[in-house]
Parts: structure tokens; sequence; C-alpha cells
């Protein structure tokens, strides 16, 4: 397995044209994304529900929620061809009653398997399976959308991590435990507004390998705040993050950390645009 982090590689979804979306600014979204070959399912909604799932049959989920803060994937496929991927998205305004300097801390965690026969040293052509999550926040003043969140400059906290299982030579049978996290300094008086953004997907591209791959992310993803005792925060969806923010530690109690509060988005509305997913990542 090999962990990348070039800039370069972005989440499929979000790194394709979409021609047909509205281009205004977040306030929340949720976007459970599925692809299958020629066939795509876009559960895309901006400032309604707060869960959604999509599926094609049982063999490819994607699930969202903001109320419990998890985003949930599946994907089984047997090559030779086709491209499968499962996709969760959220995006959410925040509004902290921090004071100036005090520190904010935000996380995402994301866990699952990946199962695979050895490609055939005989086929050449790559067996491709990756996984790529991301965990971003803004000022409100960067006009940050579901559409350039992992693009547009500034941002408060970037991280994002590829992990790469293609072209397994022997059989694949891999836990992924992973976390994304950031922090900053407020730098202005209550109410301090910031639109996070989080993202977890999984793709299969078999290139005529007759691999049968599994790949179970429903266990889920998790997005965390830590903050200074007293800091409360409310959200544009009015359930994100209903647990309460987690307090930053003394010293002497880091080995007691908690692992913060869940959040991860969920989608609705399936997208009227056709979409062309990229199928194709640096090796």
């Amino acid at each position: 397995m090999k962990t990348r982090s070039n800039p370069r590689i972005r989440l499929l979804v979000l790194a394709v044209g979409l021609a047909c979306a509205s281009t205004a600014q977040a306030d929340y979204f949720v976007r459970p994304y599925i692809s299958l070959g020629g066939s795509v399912i876009d559960g895309y909604e901006k400032n309604g529900a707060t869960q959604r799932s999509e599926n094609f049959t049982s063999n490819q989920q994607a699930e969202v929620d903001l109320r419990s803060g998890t985003v949930r994937s599946f994907l089984q496929l047997t090559g030779p061809n086709a491209f499968a991927q499962s996709t969760g998205v959220f995006g959410e305004r925040l509004t902290f009653n921090a004071a100036p300097s005090q520190s904010l801390g935000f996380s995402f965690d994301f866990d699952g398997a990946v199962q695979s026969a050895a490609r055939d040293a005989n086929l050449n052509s790559n067996l491709q399976i990756g996984v790529y999550a991301s965990l971003y926040v803004h000022k409100i003043s960067t006009g940050a959308t579901y559409r350039n969140f992992d693009s547009v400059g500034g941002a408060l906290v970037s991280d994002f991590k590829f992990l790469d299982f293609s072209n397994p030579t022997v059989s694949l049978n891999t836990s992924v435990m992973e976390s994304l996290s950031g922090s900053f300094l407020t730098t202005a008086n209550s109410p301090f507004s910031v639109d996070v953004f989080a993202s977890l997907s999984i793709f299969v591209s078999p290139n005529g390998n007759p691999n049968t791959v599994t790949m179970d992310f429903m266990n889920t993803g998790k997005f965390g705040i830590q903050a200074a005792p007293g800091v409360t925060f409310t959200s544009d969806s009015g359930v994100f993050l209903t647990n309460p923010v987690t307090d930053v530690p003394e010293p002497e109690s880091y080995a007691l950390m908690a692992a913060g509060l869940l959040a991860l988005g969920a989608y609705s509305r399936r997208s009227q645009c056709v979409e062309q997913v990229a199928t194709t990542f640096n090796s």
C-alpha cells in the first residue's frame, strides 16, 4: 500500500466539471455519489435534507447523515470491465462564540477494509483500487463551495490522503484506519463563522482484470471538533454535531483525550447533470 499526498490527486467526484449545478456559496449540503460504468447517481442537496443514501443494488452504497455525523460507503465489483465509485461529501457553516486567539481543532477519522485477489500477472493492465479522504475548513469570505473547496486558496485547515492499493501481487485483505486533522487560532470576536467540508471516496477500476474487489467502509467516517471550555457553536443545518463540543484537555490529560465529535454529511436529490468521471490516477 502506498500513501500519497499529491495535491493533484483530488476526490474524483469533485475534480470533474459540474456544468449544470449552482455556483452559489454553500451554507450546508449533503452529497452521496455513486458511479458504475457510465451510470451516475448524484444525491446532492443544498440547504434541504440532512440525510440521504444512494445505491446500485446491494453491491454499491453511499450514505451521509449530518445528525449522526457519519458517512458510509460500500463497493463490491467483479471485473474485467466497468469502473465503480462510492463517495460521501458534506459541507456545513458553523458559527462559534470563540474569542480572538482561541484554538479551534478539527479532525476526520475514517476506517474500513479492502479485499481483492492478486492481480493476474499475465495481464498487461492495471487493477486500480483507491481511497481518497479530505478535510477542509475555510473562512466564509473565501466563497468555498462543494465545487472548489479543495482547490480554492486560503484554507484554515487543509488535509487529505490518498491510499493506493492498486495491482496487488498477493491476495489483499487490508484494514484501513486513518485520521486527518488541523487547527488554527480565531482572529475575530464572536461570532466567528467558518465553512467546513469533508469527503470520503472509494473506487475500483478493473481495466481488464477479472478480480472481485470488496471495499467495506460502512463503519463510518467521523468528523470531530476540539475547542476551549465554554466554546459553543451553531450550524446552519441545525443538526450538525448535536453532541457537546469536546474541551481542550489540560497537558496532563492528553492520554485521556476523547476522539471528538461525530459529523459528516448526508445528501438528497439526484442531479440531472451528466458528468464525466475520471478513471485514472497517477501511479
